[in-house]
């Protein structure tokens, strides 16, 4: 029979071997009669009992391959991943994003090692990266007050809330149009399909208002969100909990801001509390989300004849209206790390 040392096997198994050989000449089996046994040549068992002897039992446990030498050294890693923190613009690049591409010729311009777009991939899912979509902000951002208003405003009104039972609502406004498509479609592989849609489209524009126990309340309307109709919004929710105060927590447009409705919070100010969130900061607002999730959501019936745009608009605003668990999901964009 053909003798081998195992060097083909998978490292779990040899590990597994070299144990069970152990254990049997402990019980007073001779390597010769393993090594038959096992199909492995004598002198490989006897280089087993030696590393045992010198090493101990936990030098016959199984080892990783060491692998190829890196190319980078660690001083070298850590330049490219402080760059990696940077637009890629600081470095001469056409846009501020980094792809494979431009981080081959940052090492090969700055640490002149050469590498190839595969070995970038492969280097960048070892450290933890990933190839993802940046999030947007708005260049006017004021990033300290925002902070401050995540770690020291919210707290403050919600403590106060609390205290005086009001309910807390975040509200926002978005837009829908009757030539909206989204979702997919089977076709033949090579031909893409298309999709009809109207010349002339309506546009209808959408308001809601979430709290942090899942409630959420929306409002459809194919007139121009201005302050009148945000105002009308707000009447219906102080209808809705006649007997509740509620803190309505809203951003800086100009219908928010207005004269007009600086003059209605003052006059329901016994049971109405307005603040505002800071300029240019969707991602503190959860409100945002119910827009993400809707127009994800294939709108299948836009379109069709004698079909309500604004009907099918509050079918897919109704459809997350009762999911009050995912709702309160959307609150997560407040927990201060």
């Amino acid at each position: 029979m053909k003798t081998r040392d195992g060097r083909k096997l998978n490292r779990k198994v040899l590990e597994h071997i070299r144990m069970n050989a152990i254990q049997m000449i402990n019980k007073g089996k001779k390597p010769s009669e393993i090594a038959k046994a096992i199909g492995f040549c004598r002198q490989i068992i006897y280089t087993w009992l030696k590393k045992k002897k010198k090493y101990g039992i936990e030098a016959l446990e199984m080892r990783e391959a060491p692998g190829a030498k890196p190319y980078l050294n660690h001083n070298q890693l850590n330049q490219l991943k402080r760059a990696l923190l940077k637009p890629a613009t600081e470095y001469d690049f056409n846009s501020d994003l980094w792809n494979a591409n431009k981080i081959m010729e940052y090492i090969k311009k700055f640490l002149h090692i050469e590498y190839t777009t595969r070995g970038i991939q492969r280097l960048l899912k070892r450290e933890g990266y990933s190839f993802q979509k940046p999030i947007k902000r708005a260049t006017e951002q004021q990033k300290k007050l925002k902070e401050w208003w995540l770690r020291v405003k919210w707290p403050k009104l919600l403590k106060k809330a609390q205290k005086e039972h009001r309910i807390i609502y975040f509200e926002d406004e978005s837009g829908i149009r009757s030539d909206h498509v989204t979702g997919r479609t089977w076709a033949l592989r090579g031909k893409t399909p298309i999709v009809r849609r109207p010349a002339s489209w309506k546009n209808i524009n959408l308001l809601s208002v979430v709290s942090p126990c899942g409630r959420m309340q929306f409002m459809t309307n194919e007139q121009k969100i201005d302050t009148k109709i945000f105002l009308q919004f707000i009447s219906r929710i102080l209808r809705h909990h006649i007997r509740r105060k509620i803190l309505l927590i809203i951003d800086n447009s100009g219908p928010h801001k207005s004269k007009i409705a600086k003059e209605f919070y003052k006059k329901n100010e016994s049971r109405l509390q307005v603040e505002f969130l800071p300029p240019y900061s969707p991602e503190l607002n959860p409100s945002e989300y119910i827009w993400a999730i809707f127009k994800k959501r294939p709108l299948n019936r836009i379109g069709v004849a004698n079909y309500s745009l604004q009907k099918q608009a509050r079918q897919g605003l109704s459809a997350i209206q009762k999911d009050r668990k995912m709702i309160r999901k959307f609150f997560l964009c407040l927990s201060v790390v």
